[in-house]
């Protein structure tokens, strides 16, 4: 019986065959399917990170035309593991999150939905609105600050405002 318990393990993976995934890693698995179908993906956010990442470090190296192209190199390198691991923790602690809020009949309903074709609607009008509200924020918060400059001059009429001075102490 002894050597059933050992050599059975070795057959197995000699065959090709693995021990069914445990219960936390298939939620951890359907997760990640839910990440994937709602643009929160490892590889969405992967994208994301090296655009802002590669966008800052080339606004670096231009700032710092002496720099060699090593240390480019390295500086480039170090971007990249560093987003690398931002993104593994960032997909973990989703699938934390997930795995801590959500049933996993929860998690099946709502993967279901969004393969769906109503699925499919709200994620793209989702996307649309995402834009709307940019377009809207960015098109109107001008008009938000000056109306705040307007009232705030209105209501302190009369006062005479001093720049704040850092070295004295609040009340």
């Amino acid at each position: 019986m002894r050597r059933l318990l050992v050599i059975a393990p070795v057959v197995m993976a000699l065959v090709g065959l693995s021990p069914i995934a445990s219960h936390a890693d298939q939620k951890a698995d359907d997760i990640k399917t839910l990440l994937g179908l709602t643009g929160r993906d490892a590889a969405q956010i992967e994208r994301d990170v090296d655009v802002r990442t590669n966008t800052s470090l080339q606004a670096f190296v231009d700032a710092h035309p002496d720099l060699t192209g090593t240390e480019v190199e390295k500086l480039h390198s170090a971007v990249m593991a560093n987003g690398q691991a931002f993104v593994a923790g960032y997909e973990e602690a989703l699938v934390d999150y997930y795995s801590a809020t959500l049933t996993d009949e929860q998690v099946l309903q709502t993967i279901t939905f969004f393969q769906s074709p109503e699925g499919q609607a709200y994620r793209k009008a989702s996307r649309e609105l995402g834009q709307v509200s940019r377009d809207y924020i960015k098109g109107n918060l001008p008009t938000l600050f000056n109306a705040l400059k307007a009232s705030f001059a209105d209501a302190l009429k009369g006062h005479v405002l001093q720049p704040p001075n850092p070295g004295a102490k609040s009340g």
